[in-house]
């Protein structure tokens, strides 16, 4: 009997030492603090503060080394639907290659998915495999284009040649609209080398559009495809 009320007894003191006295945020619990020597405390019950994350920084998970990059298969479906044919009556499908030459807005010869040059001539035909040649011919030296500068800046130890695959494409894009000197010398280009990717992206909706609803809707596509990694093709 004197064992079973000794342990009553002790059962009794175990429970006047767990219980809050008066009330369930009383009882504190000292917590080792991480960034000082001293202790900090807080009460049992008490949430801690949410921790705030950082907003609007670049996903660096997503950036390549731009001198090395490549266009994507994404790229190739959206810059023939801008530089193919509208669509409209008496036109080739939308998307498709004008076969024969055609005066562009400003009144240069073109044929193809956007090929000018010295090659093309008023009157000349070729076929779907010879545009598809011209194309690709394009696109590469577009995209070398945008290799060089961006090889310049990794060069002078900028950090801006890293890039994500939305933007690569994005600048190849524009090269292939205005030429290689026109992206060079823009002021988009100056945001872009120092980083200020939103300051590019607003400098890019005006770009060379030349009042034409067709290549302000090209251009919001490429900041698009700049800013969000989305290709835009309708």
């Amino acid at each position: 009997m004197k064992n079973l009320i000794s342990e009553i007894r002790r059962y009794q003191q175990l429970l006047e030492l767990t219980e809050p006295k008066s009330g369930i945020n009383e009882q504190k619990i000292t917590m080792p603090d991480i960034t000082s020597s001293s202790d900090s405390t807080m009460t049992k019950y008490d949430k801690p503060e949410p921790i705030v994350e950082p907003i609007n920084l670049p996903d660096e998970s997503n950036l390549q080394d731009g001198t090395k990059m490549k266009v994507s298969q994404q790229f190739w479906n959206y810059i023939k639907n801008s530089e193919g044919s509208s669509g409209k009556k008496g036109q080739p499908k939308k998307g498709d290659p004008y076969l024969q030459t055609y005066k562009d807005n400003v009144g240069v010869p073109t044929i193809g998915w956007g090929h000018t040059g010295d090659d093309v001539r008023m009157g000349m035909k070729i076929s779907n495999a010879r545009a598809l040649e011209l194309l690709y011919e394009d696109a590469t030296e577009n995209a070398n284009c945008v290799r060089r500068f961006l090889s310049e800046w990794k060069e002078k130890g900028l950090k801006s040649y890293m890039i994500t695959q939305g933007q690569f494409d994005a600048l190849v894009s524009l090269v292939f609209n205005a030429g290689c000197e026109g992206v060079r010398l823009s002021n988009f280009i100056k945001f872009t080398k120092v980083g200020d990717h939103q300051t590019a992206a607003k400098e890019i909706t005006n770009f060379k559009t030349l009042g034409l609803e067709g290549l302000k809707n090209r251009r919001n596509a490429e900041v698009e495809m700049y800013l969000n990694g989305n290709y835009n093709i309708s």
